[in-house]
């Protein structure tokens, strides 16, 4: 009994124990509990209020209770994409996937985590997903994100290419007292690198402020160099107030620098530096600062120009690049847009003009990035007055994040620019861009040679001659599948270039480059590896010129103008090096023209070869050219045969125009008698076309051709059939267009703020401007939005009028009218469609 009482107390005791230790568990787990709600219901509220980096601290912590809860892995998903490392969402964004959550905006934020993480394959296959599901279900809420997704696959596609042409190049973080963990920017170097200003945001900022956002408001800073490197950066300097300062460009001789202020909307101020000391900053006098946002100012050598960004009304959108022109007076003139070859609707900004005077560096956020900013780089013709078109400067310097505010040092060895990667210290960093080896001394001549009529490549030898040794430095051979040459030269060293090639005459040309330390491309030993440069041009087709004449010159002390060109982008242009056809019997073929479907209309692409082509025939009278007229198998082969007399007509018509003799052109239909390929729906575009035959009059093929009647000049029929009305007016497109949103046809700020500049040139210009009217498909389907097309060109020809357009000047055309100039199918469906498109009309 004493056993079986023991045994019951014992009992007892130890029910009674974990009862007393299920109590404390029980409120441990409610305390605990109750602190999991309360930092839930803080993370959520840092969410709401957009506080990223408090919303992911308190979700972190929440993850460490709760890993496997789909929302929370969600939002610190959104809390690292929202912050300054995207990157880092992709694995919360992925947890949340496979737990099931599924918002209509995941498949969106999956794409853009690939899309940062260089993974281009899957982030587009997410993003043509998210895409899917908004046309299904109902996106309207999604809609700018929709706009945004179609944008980003594109920049995907640009980041394939891209990396096909990685640069071998050296990036480095400049590490420590330079870069911290708070944001660094726009480096900019002292002409002997002996300092570097920059922008950043730390604790010590001049007056301690922070900003909305509860980071601390700009200061400019100064680093030294020492024999141990970059010395701890100090901002006791003039340009430095309690509120927003930022260093935003040098003067090439480093003797003004330019800072931005956050007053009166953003404006520019300039300090000098006079016996080793900085003024305080003025505000630049002239026309450059507005009420609105003005920054990242670049002045030219001479100083009397200078490139600044702007986000004032009347530019192409966003922010765009100014210049402005120094006046007599020494103030800055009229700001003058640099236009629609470097600025887009998109952000331009940053602009840097080297020490050439011609070479802009700039980021934008369009063009053909890889995604935020990219950095991009053009150079201006005093020739043709144009900028070249903006070229992507690569990987590793670009990536799907901002890169931005980069900068060369004044000997060209090196670069600097702003951006965020796996090694920043915690915000934005500082990056300086090394090339191996020491300043360049060569250059890379790239050559291919083709028939610029036949467009076909051919055969030949080149060899590179040392003009003052006499000997040979380079001897290049290719076979007709390729002609492709290429070969690395000195700088400042006379050539003579030997080319020869069967059924030509040998042909020599000497020339020269002059050194170019300040191009990125020749700087950083980065080619393109596209060819981009005709060295070879059959003299029977097109006449000799100067070609000292074709570029502006680039010239040392010692050179002669004749001796120098300058290097247009991607590569040393030798122009043309013209050769004379030793046999003139053969046969020339010539690019075939294509047309639209059922069109009999040329199309703009295809005329600058027949503007070639009626050269040729002006200067070679006793040659015939035979057209052929051909189409798709569409349709009756009575009505095709008709088409394509149609078409072999509209081809002979242009060229009459361009003053070739009419005895010259024979033509013939053949309608759908001769397919050059399948008549499947891509192949019906390459049947709808004219071919080409070129034959000398006593050519022995051209006797015995079914043509021999007709050899007689004037005698052949050109009188278009009763009925066909000429497609032929001269129409330029011009480069500007206003969107809208769908299913609308009501201008937006943005829109009228373009649509100013466009009506004050057309009231300037002796012109008539044609206005047409699109829409997308979508909104074609909807029977809402009939004739859509056509209100929105009512609405802009309103504007016009209310702006004193006078109406004779203004001309509506329907979309389909304008094939020939501008194909509204090759544009992205959506807001790209949904357009007013305007034109110069040169009747």
């Amino acid at each position: 009994m004493k056993t079986l009482r023991f045994s019951t107390i014992s009992a007892a005791r130890t029910i009674l124990f974990s009862a007393l230790l299920l109590l404390i568990a029980l409120n441990s787990y409610s305390q605990k509990k109750g602190q999991i709600h309360k930092k839930e219901k803080l993370a959520n509220q840092y969410f709401l209020a957009q506080m990223w980096p408090e919303a992911l601290e308190e979700y972190k912590q929440l993850l460490a209770f709760q890993a496997n809860d789909p929302e929370i892995n969600f939002r610190v998903g959104l809390c690292y994409f929202n912050s300054i490392a995207p990157k880092r969402s992709l694995p919360y964004f992925r947890q949340a996937d496979e737990l099931g959550h599924h918002p209509d905006s995941l498949e969106y934020y999956l794409g853009r985590s690939y899309h940062f993480n260089m993974k281009l394959d899957t982030a587009i296959q997410y993003y043509k997903l998210f895409l899917y599901k908004m046309e299904r279900g109902d996106g309207s809420h999604h809609k700018h994100l929709v706009e945004k997704a179609e944008r980003h696959i594109r920049e995907c596609r640009n980041a394939r290419k891209i990396l096909k042409d990685q640069l071998e190049l050296r990036i480095e973080n400049v590490g420590e007292p330079i870069n911290t963990q708070y944001a660094e920017y726009v480096p900019l170097t002292t002409a002997g690198e002996e300092g570097m200003f920059f922008t950043s945001r730390r604790p010590n900022t001049t007056g301690g402020g922070v900003d909305e956002n509860g980071f601390y408001l700009e200061d400019v800073y100064l680093s030294e160099k020492t024999e141990e490197g970059w010395n701890t950066p100090r901002n006791d300097l003039p340009f430095n107030t309690k509120g927003h300062d930022a260093c935003v460009g040098f003067s090439p001789d480093g003797k003004n620098i330019f800072i931005y202020r956050s007053e009166n909307g953003g404006d520019l101020y300039i300090s000098e530096n006079k016996d080793g000391k900085w003024s305080q900053p003025d505000p630049i006098k002239g026309l450059v600062n507005t009420e609105h946002w003005e920054s990242s100012a670049s002045m030219t050598v001479d100083g009397q120009r200078l490139y600044f960004s702007s986000d004032k009304p009347g530019g192409l959108g966003g922010s765009d690049i100014y210049v402005s022109i120094r006046t007599e007076e020494g103030e800055w003139g009229e700001a003058v847009n640099l236009g629609p070859r470097i600025n887009t609707p998109e952000d331009e900004d940053a602009p840097i003009i080297h020490s050439d005077g011609k070479t802009l560096f700039f980021s934008s956020r369009a063009h053909l990035t890889m995604g935020g900013f990219d950095i991009f780089s053009s150079t201006y013709s005093e020739d043709s007055a144009k900028w070249s078109k903006p070229k992507n400067i690569g990987y590793p310097v670009n990536t799907p994040g901002d890169d931005i505010y980069f900068s060369l040092v004044a000997d060209g060895s090196k670069g600097y620019f702003s951006s965020y990667r796996d090694d920043s210290f915690g915000e934005k960093d500082i990056y300086m861009i090394k090339r191996p080896g020491s300043v360049p001394t060569k250059f890379l001549m790239k050559l291919k040679l083709e028939d610029e009529i036949q467009k076909k490549t051919i055969a030949a030898s080149v060899k590179v001659i040392d003009e003052e040794t006499g000997e040979e430095v380079a001897f290049w051979k290719a076979d007709s599948s390729s002609s492709n040459y290429s070969g690395v030269l000195d700088f400042e060293k006379g050539y003579k270039l030997e080319v020869k090639a069967d059924g030509y005459d040998i042909k020599d040309k000497e020339f020269s480059i002059g050194y170019q330390a300040d191009i990125f491309q020749y700087v950083m030993n980065v080619v393109p590896k596209e060819e981009e440069i005709i060295a070879l041009v059959d003299s029977a087709f097109k006449e000799e010129k100067d070609i000292s004449k074709t570029f502006s010159p680039v010239i040392s002390p010692d050179q002669k103008q004749s001796e120098a060109f300058a290097p247009p982008s991607g590569g040393y242009n030798l122009d043309v090096i013209y050769l004379t056809r030793t046999d003139k019997s053969d046969k020339v073929s010539v690019r075939t023209a294509l047309f639209g479907f059922d069109k009999a209309n040329v199309k703009m692409d295809a005329m600058p070869s027949l503007n070639r082509l009626a050269e040729f025939l002006l200067r070679n009278e006793d040659l015939r050219l035979i057209v052929s007229g051909h189409t798709d198998s569409l349709g009756s082969a009575k009505y095709n045969e008709k088409l394509s007399k149609k078409r072999a007509k509209a081809i002979k018509k242009y060229l009459v125009d361009k003053k070739v003799s009419k005895g010259q052109i024979l033509i013939e239909a053949l309608g759908e008698s001769l397919p050059i390929t399948a008549n499947d729906p891509h192949g019906q575009l390459l049947n709808r076309r004219t071919d080409f035959l070129i034959l000398e009059i006593h050519d022995q093929k051209w006797l015995s051709s079914p043509y021999k009647e007709y050899a007689a000049e004037n005698k052949i029929e050109v009188t278009p059939q009763e009925g066909y009305e000429s497609p032929f007016e001269v129409v330029e497109l011009l480069p500007v267009a206003v969107n809208f949103e769908y299913g609308q046809y009501r201008l937006t700020d943005y829109s009228t703020n373009k649509l100013l500049s466009l009506t004050r040139f057309v009231k300037q210009s002796p012109y008539r401007v044609v206005i047409s009217g699109y829409t997308d498909p979508q909104e074609q389907k909807d029977e809402r939005f009939a004739e859509l097309d056509q209100k929105r060109m009512w609405q802009v020809k309103k504007f016009f009028l209310d702006q004193e357009v006078p109406k004779e000047k203004i001309i509506l055309k329907m979309g389909p009218e304008l094939d020939a100039y501008f194909h509204i199918e090759k544009l992205p469906e959506g807001i790209q469609r949904r357009r007013v498109q305007f034109f110069l009309l040169k009747e």
